[in-house]
């Protein structure tokens, strides 16, 4: 169970060397880059690869993506469509819902506790992810 978000960036280098960014980033974040093209990049995570996980990759990693570079008169636009697993939320929502069924009402009080966690790891991706690699010097 996955969620897609949309994030756009407005960028000042030329689509090549944005590629090259995106790519380094994901090879250095252990993702598997899945299509390339001059336009495109799709990638997945590696789930392969010996990299040491941290508490911080919840708020940092994404299940799978594709960047887009749309060339504009003078402008070039990075697009980031992005998917991140809700699989976590929705046993602990579902937790949740039946002690509060069959015990007492008042653990529903819980849910607000992991519905703003998944919003703030919303927020943190939005915010950072595009901006971290697209403004990365290689």
């Amino acid at each position: 169970m996955k969620l897609s978000f949309k994030v756009k960036r407005v960028v000042q280098d030329e689509p090549q060397i944005i590629i090259e960014k995106i790519t380094s980033y994901l090879k250095k974040f252990d993702y598997k880059v899945v299509e390339r093209d001059e336009a495109s990049l799709v990638f997945d995570e590696n789930v392969y690869s010996d990299r040491t996980s941290s508490r911080s990759d919840y708020y940092t990693r994404v299940a799978d993506g594709k960047f887009e570079i749309i060339v504009l008169d003078q402008e070039t636009i990075v697009s980031l469509v992005y998917r991140v697993s809700i699989l976590r939320e929705f046993v602990f929502l579902l937790i949740i819902f039946i002690v509060a069924v069959t015990v007492d009402y008042k653990a529903l009080m819980l849910s607000i506790v992991f519905v703003a966690n998944f919003i703030y790891k919303i927020n943190c991706l939005n915010r950072v992810l595009l901006d971290e690699i697209v403004n990365k010097n290689l």
